[in-house]
């Protein structure tokens, strides 16, 4: 996971994967560890459900501005960031799939978020594959889950693309309430795993 915290410390990075994956929880740590102030620009979760995802996670709160931009003034997203992000050490969007249309996400991504990036490290959720975003950002990391034959949901998340670094393996993790993330590697070929501390992350 350490490669993970590496590479978006610069740059843009695109988190994407279905509802309920843990994007956000994955988001929040990361931010957390990339920059000591964040902007957060959220078009789906208001500032005190944030705020309660945060100490979940084991992140600092008081480390994020949360802003809650409903979808209907979309529009001015971009510019708000633009505007705002001399002041913050990073930026996240959650979801850039809710601040603009999937006809203008490249246009967008690219003139403003893009610049943005050059500067600041930025990172965006998206609740689906956008390969227009996928191809613009710096780094990639897909998060999904599966559902066992027990009914319990695993969690997965993988470093698909970087500039920085080559693809990562695929990690199992899962949120301790309070304390942060868990992550297992397995090993192939052996009947074993090995875990990896959450301060890796």
């Amino acid at each position: 996971m350490l490669k993970i915290a590496d590479v978006a410390r610069r740059g843009m990075t695109l988190i994407y994967g279905p509802p309920g994956s843990g994007k956000t929880s994955i988001a929040i740590r990361l931010a957390s560890r990339v920059a000591d102030k964040i902007l957060w620009i959220s078009t789906t979760e208001g500032p005190d459900l944030l705020r309660e995802a945060a100490k979940r996670v084991g992140a600092d709160p008081n480390q994020f501005d949360f802003y809650d931009f409903p979808r209907a003034f979309r529009q001015d997203i971009a510019k708000y960031i633009l505007d705002r992000i001399p002041n913050y050490g990073a930026a996240v969007v959650d979801s850039v799939t809710g601040m603009t249309t999937k006809q203008t996400i490249d246009v967008v991504t690219h003139s403003a978020l893009y610049q943005i990036a050059k500067e600041k490290p930025i990172i965006l959720i998206a609740e689906e594959d956008t390969p227009s975003v996928a191809y613009i950002a710096d780094h990639v990391i897909h998060v999904w889950y599966r559902k066992n034959s027990l009914g319990h949901y695993i969690r997965y998340i993988q470093l698909e693309k970087s500039r920085l670094k080559p693809p990562g393996p695929r990690y199992i993790f899962d949120i301790v309430e309070g304390a942060g993330i868990a992550y297992l590697y397995p090993i192939r070929g052996r009947e074993e795993v090995r875990i990896v501390e959450d301060e890796k992350l």
